[in-house]
């Protein structure tokens, strides 16, 4: 049998050709994915989370798309409607999230590329445990219960 370090090893493909859609390489979009892949590295690592703020893609609407495509869509996503929307979408790659905030008018108030299990739009704020708690007793004291010795 032999040894792992003796077995051949062919690499096919390779990195993916990142174009936009005049043929050339977008070298703002490589840069991005550069820094995205040590972000999660570190994540990866030591759990340390960080979000890339993606305002250098403004006017560059056909690096935005590449971007999209190359991280692609996973399987999680969510819309928060308050103050105009926000979404939360896991890329194809685990643990990067693509989270937009939008005006009411749809206009893009925020675009940001997240490395964490769950995006802060989505974590509950620890502030308002004791409030939903309040509320919780309320909703629970509400509720018709039966009597538990009923009059025989």
């Amino acid at each position: 049998m032999s040894k792992i370090h003796e077995i051949p090893v062919v690499v096919v493909g390779g990195r993916a050709i990142v174009s936009t859609p005049d043929g050339t390489t977008s070298s703002v979009v490589l840069a991005l994915l550069s820094e995205i892949e040590s972000k999660l590295e570190t994540y990866a690592c030591n759990g340390e989370e960080s979000t890339i703020d993606l305002r250098c893609l403004i006017g560059m609407p056909h690096d935005v798309e590449l971007l999209r495509k190359t991280l692609s869509v996973g399987e999680v996503s969510a819309t928060i409607n308050t103050f105009g929307s926000s979404s939360a979408q896991e890329t194809a790659v685990p643990c990067v999230w693509w989270v937009s905030h939008r005006d009411f008018d749809g206009s893009r108030q925020g675009e940001f590329i997240q490395i964490t299990e769950v995006p802060d739009l989505l974590r509950s704020d620890r502030l308002s445990i004791k409030k939903g708690l309040a509320e919780l007793r309320v909703r629970s004291a509400q509720l018709d219960t039966p009597n538990p010795f009923p009059s025989m």
